[in-house]
C-alpha cells in the first residue's frame, strides 16, 4: 500500500512539477526532440500530476478503511483534470 500509493504515485507527480513550475517540456524518443514552452508544457505537467493523484487514489485511498468512501470522487475529479488538461495542452499545440 505504501509503496504503490505513495512511491509510484509520486513518480508522475514530479515529473509534472517541472514543467508546471518552469514552463518548458521537453522530451527525446528516437533521435527526435520534442520541446514544447509556455502554457501547453504547463498543462502537460499538471496533467502528469493529476494522473499521479489517481494513481494514489487507486492504490491508497481505495484500500484504508476511512478513506475508501472518497475515494471515487477523488479519483473523478482528478480524471477530469487530467483530460482537461491533456486537451487544453492538444488544442493549444494544435492551433
Amino acid at each position: 500500500m505504501i509503496r504503490e500509493g505513495i512511491v509510484l504515485a509520486s513518480l508522475p507527480a514530479l515529473f509534472g512539477l517541472l514543467p508546471l513550475l518552469t514552463g518548458h517540456f521537453e522530451w527525446t524518443t528516437r533521435g527526435h526532440r520534442v520541446s514544447i514552452d509556455g502554457a501547453p508544457a504547463r498543462a502537460l505537467g499538471l496533467a502528469a500530476i493529476a494522473f499521479g493523484f489517481c494513481l494514489h487514489v487507486h492504490f491508497y485511498w481505495e484500500p484504508h478503511e476511512n478513506l475508501t468512501e472518497h475515494a471515487q470522487p477523488a479519483m473523478i475529479a482528478s480524471a477530469l483534470i487530467m483530460l482537461a488538461s491533456l486537451g487544453y495542452a492538444f488544442y493549444a499545440l494544435v492551433l
